[in-house]
């Protein structure tokens, strides 16, 4: 196999070739196995070698590249009264350090607003946190992702759209049979949303204080949403 390479942001020795058993186009969720490479100047550039002996799946990235062990499955967000809910959701953490949610204004530039140490049990996991200084108009968050030896990635960026509207509130909450939200009047309907975004309750709103049974519900973390006009705010609720 040789790939020509002409250097503009890396040099030659960042690059290498690695090979899985991973069909093409997937996300990568194994290691994959560097190979022994030769490099020669080739006009304006490299050619990077290397000896393939069987059929297989071959990708080029940095030469320090590995899969971080964890998978996220999800990662959302929502405005809570006058903060911004931040919720993800992950599997396999092995040997792994922490999570930084980092914030922008413009979805270009941030800068770490809080962070999260991984509790490592090697199952699923849910994990939560609160910017409690959103600012008018779009904020923009993504989740990083530290590996145990430094190395890290990031999820997707998300936005959210805060304005500050009529104060609802949740009471009790926690809760474990019912809730009252208070202040709805105004809004069109009221539902209870799961970490992953499933429905579990939805119904008209027609009195200020609506009452919701939450008994039937596992215990856990969910989103009390309120919307009208095309315009959604979120409570998080904390169903014990």
């Amino acid at each position: 196999m040789h790939v020509w390479f002409c250097p503009r942001y890396i040099t030659i020795n960042d690059v290498a070739i690695f090979k899985n058993s991973q069909s093409c186009g997937g996300v990568l969720t194994t290691d994959a196995a560097k190979q022994t490479t030769t490099t020669e100047l080739y006009e304006y550039g490299y050619v990077l070698s290397t000896n393939i002996t069987s059929f297989s799946t071959f990708f080029f990235a940095k030469n320090t590249f590995s899969i971080l062990p964890v998978g996220l499955l999800s990662f959302a967000g929502s405005k809570c009264n006058n903060d911004v809910c931040l919720l993800w959701t992950v599997e396999n953490e092995q040997n792994f350090s922490h999570y930084e949610v980092e914030k922008s204004n413009n979805g270009t530039v941030f800068s770490s607003c809080t962070s999260s140490i991984a509790r490592n049990t090697g199952g699923r996991e849910q994990y939560n946190t609160v910017d409690i200084q959103p600012a008018n108009g779009n904020n923009y968050y993504r989740l990083k992702m530290v590996n145990g030896d430094g190395s890290y990635s990031y999820s997707k960026i998300i936005s959210v759209n805060f304005s500050k509207i009529g104060l609802v509130s949740l009471q009790p909450n926690p809760a474990s049979d019912f809730v009252f939200v208070k202040g709805a009047t105004g809004y069109e309907y009221i539902r209870v949303v799961d970490i992953t975004g499933g429905v579990q309750i939805q119904k008209m709103i027609r009195h200020d204080i609506e009452e919701l049974k939450i008994g039937h519900l596992s215990k856990g973390i969910y989103l009390v949403q309120l919307a009208r006009n095309g315009e959604m705010i979120s409570l998080q609720l904390i169903r014990q």
